[in-house]
């Protein structure tokens, strides 16, 4: 785990701590906490708010904290697989882990494949998502990739996206094409029996 993602595990367990008391608690310099904090702040990740401090000379320190909602405007699923990629490395865990928390358990092996794709368009309909059937599987796409700004554990998300699939689909699932930045290039999956 890298100190970004050490420092939002830090915040999702302790909820609010100001810079000294993050450098404390992950051995980094205040300025690396500083960096850290900034780019954090610019994706929407961490929210900052003064506090009070022992006395009124200097500049008031700052309290950061989790945003609310760091997507706003997207669905539950989403928003969930945003916070369990911050503190999970098993892409496959944190799928579960979102479908557990946001959707009652049905067993996808024993779906039609049309009810497969009718649950997975439903739930990542913030994706944009069209599939179609192809010689060798169903092939996904997604035209929308509502990750784009969260460079920083963009991939993970990719890779808790593909888990997802194969979760809902109870099918196994390749990716096969990927958003390139800069263009709008779609992600494609290619989901087999």
């Amino acid at each position: 785990m890298n100190s970004r993602s050490e420092l939002l595990e830090l915040l999702l367990n302790r909820g609010q701590m100001d810079t000294d008391q993050l450098s404390a608690a992950l051995h980094l310099t205040k300025p690396a906490i500083q960096y850290h904090l900034k780019a954090l702040l610019s994706e929407g990740l961490v929210t900052s708010s003064p506090t009070a401090t022992g006395s009124a000379r200097g500049r008031p320190r700052k309290a950061y904290r989790l945003a609310n909602r760091p997507l706003d405007g997207l669905p539950p699923v989403l928003d969930t697989l945003l916070r369990q990629a911050i503190t999970r490395s098993d892409p496959g865990e944190v799928a579960r882990s979102a479908i557990e928390h946001d959707f009652s358990s049905a067993d996808s092996g024993k779906q039609s494949l049309i009810s497969k794709m009718t649950r997975l368009l439903d739930v990542m309909r913030e994706h944009q998502p069209k599939w179609e059937i192809r010689r060798h599987g169903v092939l996904v796409t997604f035209a929308n990739c509502p990750y784009g700004q969260y460079s920083e554990i963009g991939d993970h998300l990719c890779q808790c996206d593909t888990a997802l699939i194969s979760h809902l689909t109870g099918m196994q699932v390749q990716k096969v094409g990927s958003s390139q930045t800069g263009k709008r290039a779609p992600c494609q999956f290619l989901l087999t029996e």
